[in-house]
């Protein structure tokens, strides 16, 4: 019911290593300019995953590395310092035991997200258990990076999808490594209806979920999503639009991040 709500609740929570980045002079502030990542990268990460290759089973999406093209923005107060998402953004589904799989996307070289889906006990629903993102920033003398780790408890559900026009409240809880304490991203889920989209010259039908998230806690802010789900779980497009404040021993910092990316080929590398 609630899906895109999941679909920020990472990154959003996960990517500010305000701490760190608090204590670095204004002098060795700089644009930082990561590149896109890269889709051999992603295919050398999936073989050496293994993941369970087995037959691919409704509300599971092949496994492989899918191609999807976008464009978006993150960015810091102070040091202020800036990354732009590549224009190449692979998308990595892979198998886990026990009717559960991961989806990952590679913003660029240096800013990933993923989420993971498990089929409840009796196969008849598709849900986000949580997740994981990371990101590292440059600041030419040296690098800062952090990673957060999310928890939905309930699992949130995806598949199949509510009547158009609900709304579900959910909440994920979870930790970065940069900050100390929990932050906890909730708020209403609401599932617009079917939409279709054209992706590789064929017109796709999806499902449409809108989400507003509040995060509290270690850090907090405000987050807004539009998701589009292909009928097996696979996300077709993604927007955002994300502020979040951390404090920090020289005052709040803010993270803000914007942007949209799309699939751009049905069929994933293997």
């Amino acid at each position: 019911m609630g899906v895109l709500r999941r679909h920020k609740i990472l990154a959003s929570v996960g990517v500010v290593a305000a701490v760190g980045l608090g204590l670095i002079a204004w002098s060795v502030a700089q644009i930082d300019s990561p590149g896109p990542a890269s889709v051999d990268d992603a295919l050398d990460r999936l073989h050496q995953d293994g993941g369970d290759a087995g037959p691919d089973a409704a509300m599971t999406p092949p496994q492989g590395v899918y191609d999807y093209v976008g464009e978006g923005r993150e960015g810091l107060s102070f040091p202020p310092l800036s990354q732009q998402d590549g224009d190449q953004i692979p998308g990595t589904v892979t198998h886990r035991p026990r009717g559960c799989w991961t989806f990952r996307i590679d913003f660029n070289a240096e800013h990933w997200q993923d989420w993971r889906y498990c089929l409840d006990t009796r196969g008849a629903g598709l849900a986000e258990v949580g997740g994981r993102s990371g990101q590292t920033w440059d600041l030419g003398v040296s690098q800062v990076s952090n990673e957060s780790l999310f928890v939905c408890d309930p699992p949130s559900p995806l598949l199949p999808p509510p009547t158009a026009g609900t709304t579900t409240e959910e909440a994920c809880t979870g930790t970065n490594s940069a900050l100390g304490g929990e932050t906890t991203s909730a708020g209403p889920s609401l599932y617009v209806g079917p939409d279709t989209i054209t992706v590789d010259g064929e017109d796709l039908e999806t499902l449409h979920f809108r989400g507003e998230r509040t995060l509290t806690g270690a850090q907090e802010g405000t987050e807004h999503t539009e998701s589009w789900f292909r009928a097996d779980g696979l996300l077709v497009r993604y927007e955002r639009d994300i502020e979040i404040r951390s404090d920090s021993p020289v005052g709040a910092i803010t993270y803000t991040e914007s942007g949209w990316l799309q699939l751009a080929r049905l069929e994933p590398r293997r």
